[in-house]
């Protein structure tokens, strides 16, 4: 009589061990544990791994919210590199000093920290063309201030006949294009002149000439700031 129902139990303990020994199958074939998980990709990742949602493979904890970031539209408003790159540009030259020649009718902004140095009529005798007027712009600074070409030289040469420009920059050899040396015009801030660019590798390498009257002015700056005293040569 309880033969039958000893069958029965005897068959649900054998159903009860196949589906026990079938847990650590499905944890062989790659199964993860149900448990917190972040779904990515249409894959479910644990919480915690290398991959996290925010990491950056390495470790890193995903960003605290509200955090700013360095991407692309992480910049502070207002803080831009050129909007900051401008605005010192301004500030620099608002502190810059001003030279003025009032015998040659011409004036020039420069940096506060450069020394004027008026060449006198032996050191514009050793220079060929002889110029009648000259100064330079030197920056003292550094070991090498005594021996250092200027930051910014103006030259003044006599135009009695009063030749175009190129025609002078011709006969006085300072412009050769047989030798490569490229004119091209130039237009400052208020001033009109020529770009002479020379084949020669040496320092500056290029020159502004600038024509008034009965004479011609060369401009020779060395280095970006110098440049930028280009803009402030006008005449009075």
């Amino acid at each position: 009589m309880w033969r039958p129902c000893i069958s029965v139990w005897v068959m649900l303990a054998m159903v009860v061990v196949v589906l026990s020994a079938c847990v650590p199958i499905e944890a062989k074939m790659g199964r993860w544990p149900e448990g917190p998980s972040t779904r990515t990709l249409g894959r479910t990742i644990p919480v915690g791994g290398p991959n996290d949602v925010g990491g950056a493979g390495d470790g890193t904890p995903p960003p605290t919210e509200g955090a700013t970031s360095n991407s692309s539209a992480g910049q502070l408003p207002g803080a831009g590199p050129h909007e900051g790159e401008e605005t010192e540009e301004l500030s620099d030259t608002a502190t810059w000093l001003t030279y003025t020649n009032r015998e040659y009718r011409f004036r020039l902004s420069y940096p506060p920290h450069l020394v004027i140095e008026t060449l006198d009529e032996r050191m514009l005798a050793t220079l060929d063309p002889s110029p009648v007027a000259g100064v330079d712009f030197r920056d003292p600074r550094g070991d090498v201030a005594a021996i250092a070409p200027p930051a910014f030289s103006v030259r003044v040469f006599e135009n009695g006949e009063r030749l175009s420009l190129e025609e002078w920059l011709r006969a006085h050899q300072l412009f050769r294009p047989q030798a490569g040396w490229v004119s091209e015009p130039v237009t400052l801030a208020h001033v009109s002149g020529l770009k002479i660019v020379s084949s020669t590798l040496m320092a500056p390498g290029w020159w502004i000439y600038v024509a008034r009257g009965e004479h011609i002015f060369q401009l020779t700056p060395l280095g970006q700031e110098a440049e930028r005293m280009l803009d402030t040569f006008a005449f009075e």
